[in-house]
């Protein structure tokens, strides 16, 4: 039999199984799964400096099993043309590169591109996946252009990041 000293300790070691039990199963979640807990970071850099960016709409769903929702986010921003329109550009060289940086690389990554004035006629491409940074070349073509990086892991995972460039 376990006297009262004994108590104490079956207690503290059944809080410790129950901590790593926890802690153990948020990892297994994190290794197991091919998204990111939270919606990650995207930067954009012209010649190794941010530039000016915005976030657009974005869906993030995550879960610990794929028929219970853990958190999300709903799809709020307005249009990426009109996003843009209200962020401050930035000046490039025509045909020079642009970094896109993600946190945690998507499996598919969508480029829209718009010229300022004309929101109803715009250029959509995809661009290299599984990769945290992607390069891309700007339009040889002097002009202000609005860009959205969308980025997609899967139907409720997705992240639009909008920027606006004056190419001189």
């Amino acid at each position: 039999m376990l006297n009262f000293k004994g108590k104490k300790i079956s207690a503290k070691i059944f809080i410790y199984i129950f901590i790593i039990f926890i802690v153990g199963s948020y990892i297994y979640a994190k290794l197991t799964s091919d998204l990111p807990l939270n919606l990650p970071e995207v930067t954009i850099k012209y010649e190794d400096k941010k530039v000016p960016t915005t976030h657009g709409e974005y869906t993030w769903l995550s879960s610990f099993s794929k028929d219970q929702p853990k958190a999300g986010n709903s799809n709020l921003a307005g249009p990426s043309y009109d996003l843009g329109m209200d962020l401050s550009r930035f000046v490039a060289k025509a045909n020079s590169e642009i970094e896109i940086v993600f946190e945690d690389a998507p499996p598919e990554i969508t480029l829209r591109r718009w010229t300022v004035g004309d929101s109803e006629n715009e250029t959509s491409e995809k661009i290299e996946s599984f990769k945290k940074v992607n390069t891309i070349k700007l339009p040889d073509k002097k002009g202000e252009y609005i860009y959205e990086v969308r980025g997609r892991w899967s139907n409720t995972n997705v992240t639009v990041t909008v920027f606006r460039v004056l190419v001189e």
